[in-house]
């Protein structure tokens, strides 16, 4: 998420607090990014409603997700 006004950090906080209130998914962040673990339809319809929040009622936003199909929350495995 990047926040197209000058005070871009609390939209981001907002945004990640609501996901970590949702139910069927984990989530990690670090200071780049976070990642969202769980089934597929609960992720993606978690992400549609907090999206949609911020779509309708916050700033100005991008959005940027990558989607990988594996658990990469462990050591990756080639």
């Amino acid at each position: 998420m990047y926040p197209l006004v000058e005070q871009y950090k609390s939209p981001i906080i907002e945004f990640v607090e609501s996901l970590r209130q949702r139910e069927g998914i984990e989530i990690e962040t670090n200071g780049m990014s976070s990642h969202l673990y769980g089934e597929y339809d609960d992720i993606m319809s978690v992400l549609n409603g907090e999206m949609k929040k911020v779509f309708e009622n916050g700033p100005k936003v991008v959005m940027v997700m990558k989607v990988v199909n594996d658990d990469l929350s462990g050591p990756v495995k080639f």
